[in-house]
């Protein structure tokens, strides 16, 4: 299945959701509460606090069906779960989960949500844990390639290259990521080319020395 066809699969078992709880309210009094399921299984009230922790399970876990089946609780968390901090596209990203990130995408969930202590997108997190399709999912609905940790200065070009992620260091070479950005390394500033050698990633070596050329 291409990507805008499992978009609109998505899209579609959301709205079959939504009317099957429409069709449930008729049958309940007006002070009930939805059941829903917290990361353990166990039912609990559909408060919006929460759906809300339990979408961000949902989406820490890569469960799709749960998390559809909990949007479906609550519409109203949305904002919730697509705002800083640590979005549910933020752990998704991180975590590799990436039929869930192209669904949160789908949904418009904020490319550019960021952790509220250090300022890391997305995009960060998937180049610093390595998922090169995720990483070009983001970079699709225009990731903010130089968005940077607050505390080191590392942006996902550098944080990629430390790590050793040739695929990503690819994709964000390519998309006009600049290979001079400076960090903290911890015992100095250094650049994605200088990390990557202190560390042995031959392969980010070469893509970079290449890139300079």
């Amino acid at each position: 299945m291409n990507s805008t066809s499992f978009r609109l699969a998505c899209l579609c078992l959301i709205n079959g959701c939504f009317a099957s709880l429409e069709l449930l309210a008729d049958d309940v009094t007006a002070t009930s509460v939805v059941p829903v399921l917290n990361r353990t299984g166990t039912a609990m009230n559909a408060d919006a606090e929460a759906v809300a922790d339990a979408l961000w399970f949902a989406a820490a876990d890569g469960d799709l069906e749960r998390f559809i089946r909990l949007m479906a609780t609550n519409a109203e968390t949305e904002v919730q779960v697509f705002g800083a901090p640590t979005s549910a596209l933020w752990i998704a990203a991180q975590e590799g989960h990436a039929d869930l990130v192209d669904f949160l995408l789908a949904l418009g969930a904020d490319v550019e949500a960021m952790d509220a202590v250090d300022g890391r997108t997305a995009l960060f997190q998937a180049s610093q844990e390595g998922h090169p399709e995720i990483v070009r999912m983001l970079l699709d609905e225009g990731a903010y390639i130089e968005a940077a940790s607050r505390k080191t200065g590392a942006t996902p070009l550098f944080i990629a290259s430390a790590r050793g992620h040739t695929e990503v260091v690819r994709l964000l070479l390519a998309d006009g990521a600049n290979a001079d950005a400076p960090a903290n390394a911890g015992d100095g500033f250094d650049t994605p080319l200088g990390i990557a050698k202190r560390r042995g990633h031959a392969g980010v070596v070469a893509l970079l020395e290449e890139h300079r050329r």
